[in-house]
C-alpha cells in the first residue's frame, strides 16, 4: 500500500469513496462491490493477527474530547457550556484535532481526520441501543453510538503524540496497533 508502513488506515480513508461507485452501480453490483470491499479489510484484519474488539472498552476509556486547547478564552459567565464545564475550554474537539494534523508531517492523519468527520457528520448524532447494531453477533456492539467517529479520531491523534514516534521520520507509522501481540492475548481475539 504505497509507503505507508499502517496500509489498514486506507480503510478509512477509502470508505469515504465507497458513495461514489455506489451511486452508479446496480444492486446486485453494489452488494458484490461492498462484499468484495470487506473481504479485502477482513483479510488484513485475520493478517494481523485477528485483534479483538473490545467494544465496551473502546466507549469506556478512549474519551470524546482530546482535552483543553491552550491559551484559550474564558468564556463568559452567561456563556453555554459554562465556564466550570470540562467542555467550556474545548466545546468543539474536532477543530483541535484538525488543527493538529494540519501541522502533522503525514499526510494519512488528515485523510483519516477528513474520513472519520465526514462519517461524524452522518452518523454522530446515532444513539446507543439502536436495534440493527443489537442483532449483530458483535460483542458490544449495542453500545455502539455516533461517538466512534470523534474516539477514532482521538485515539489516532493521541498515538501519534507518543514520545516513542520520532515525527521527523517520513514513514513513521507502525504496525503494532492499538491491541497487544496476538499470540500472547488469545483470550482477547476476536471472532
Amino acid at each position: 500500500m504505497g509507503g505507508c508502513p499502517e496500509p489498514s488506515i486506507h480503510f478509512v480513508t477509502s470508505a469515504i469513496s465507497l458513495y461514489q461507485f455506489i451511486e452508479i452501480l446496480k444492486p446486485a453490483s453494489q452488494e458484490v462491490f461492498l462484499r468484495s470491499y470487506l473481504v479485502v479489510c477482513l483479510t488484513w484484519w485475520i493478517g494481523r493477527g485477528r485483534p479483538g474488539f473490545d467494544i465496551a472498552g473502546f466507549f469506556k476509556e478512549v474519551p470524546t474530547n482530546p482535552g483543553p486547547v491552550a491559551p484559550f478564552q474564558a468564556p463568559h459567565k452567561d456563556a453555554l457550556p459554562t465556564a466550570d464545564s470540562p467542555k467550556a475550554s474545548n466545546p468543539n474537539p474536532w477543530f483541535q484535532l484538525i488543527q493538529e494534523a494540519l501541522v502533522n508531517p503525514d499526510e494519512h492523519l488528515v485523510k483519516a481526520l477528513r474520513a472519520l468527520t465526514h462519517f461524524a457528520e452522518l452518523y454522530g448524532t446515532r444513539a446507543v441501543g439502536r436495534e440493527d447494531l443489537k442483532q449483530t453477533e458483535l460483542p458490544g456492539a449495542e453500545l455502539i453510538d455516533g461517538t466512534l467517529f470523534i474516539r477514532a479520531a482521538v485515539l489516532t491523534n493521541e498515538r501519534l503524540k507518543k514520545k516513542d514516534v520520532d515525527l521527523s521520520m517520513t514513514r513513521y507509522w507502525d504496525r503494532k496497533g492499538f491491541y497487544e501481540n496476538s499470540l500472547e492475548s488469545g483470550d482477547k481475539r476476536g471472532f
